[in-house]
């Protein structure tokens, strides 16, 4: 497999101080001394960075980074984008500013932008949340996973499959709203024991992204999300529950990007020898009820 881990995104904003309020007080990740680049950077583990924040005008999400195992595997990604027609281009210097060997700038049909990188650094420093997060699930299975829009679900489902080279976990058809009718999830994973690093939604957003999901070693540190949550004014979207296909007991909140931050617990561990995609009927085995998105200031 091509991909081994989920290694970090990068989100653009022009609240700089309220992102970094959530993400530390609230989330419970820690800054990092890593600053290559203009901006803020954060800890989830022992590797350097994690969630960068750039600033600008705008608040979404910008790329996700996918770490490859070595120079041969991104290579062989690189060859299979391009003999599709794709574009994929290696720049150094935002490898320098993301703190890796390598890094190749591409896309998906759908214009999500993905950054290819191999040699991430590490991070020294033992790992302390502010928050008092006992320790997040991270490490060689990466920051979690991202959710992201895919209109074109088919043309993009088989692009992160058959050009990116992840693995089918799961799929998932559901009804959100009658206007819209079915729609579709697709779960992908990585070389890891992760249920999924990347999965497709078919709808846009505006936000650039669906959700990130990070995810904690207890189930107290998920109630203490939820508490400082409500301390913090955090706006709740799907209360806590358990998703049926990767067992993750979780909340859904919005974050300052205007996407969803997923905070869990006790999702599965695959071994893909003995795995063979699924089909979910439902997404939630109890709870995650819906509670609403909150309003948007008129402009």
């Amino acid at each position: 497999m091509s991909i081994s881990s989920l290694a970090y995104i990068v989100v653009e904003t022009a609240n700089m101080e309220g992102w970094s309020a959530f993400l530390q007080q609230t989330a419970g990740l820690a800054p990092s001394a890593f600053g290559p680049s203009e901006g803020l950077y954060f800890r989830m583990d022992d590797h350097a960075w994690r969630i960068h924040l750039q600033p600008g005008n705008a608040e979404r999400f910008l790329s996700a980074g996918l770490e490859c195992a070595s120079d041969c595997q991104l290579d062989a990604i690189v060859e299979r984008i391009v003999r599709a027609g794709m574009e994929a281009a290696e720049n150094k210097a935002l490898a320098r500013a993301r703190g890796v060997d390598r890094l190749v700038l591409t896309a998906d049909p759908c214009g999500n932008a993905i950054e290819l990188v191999v040699g991430r650094a590490l991070g020294y420093e033992q790992f302390v949340s502010p928050a008092g997060v006992s320790a997040f699930v991270a490490d060689h299975m990466g920051l979690g996973h991202v959710v992201l829009p895919a209109p074109d679900i088919d043309t993009a489902k088989a692009f992160w499959l058959d050009i990116i080279g992840l693995g089918l976990t799961d799929r998932m058809t559901f009804t959100l709203s009658e206007e819209v009718g079915l729609q579709s999830l697709y779960f992908m994973h990585a070389d890891n024991e992760r249920h999924h690093s990347i999965a497709l939604f078919e709808a846009p957003s505006p936000s650039g992204l669906v959700h990130v999901m990070v995810e904690a070693a207890t189930i107290d540190d998920v109630g203490r999300f939820i508490d400082r949550c409500e301390r913090d004014k955090v706006h709740v979207i799907s209360a806590f529950g358990r998703h049926s296909n990767d067992r993750m007991l979780s909340i859904y909140v919005m974050t300052p990007g205007n996407f969803m931050m997923e905070f869990g617990c006790d999702g599965l561990r695959i071994d893909w020898r003995n795995w063979v995609p699924t089909y979910s009927l439902v997404p939630d085995l109890w709870g995650h009820k819906f509670v609403g998105m909150p309003e948007m200031p008129a402009i």
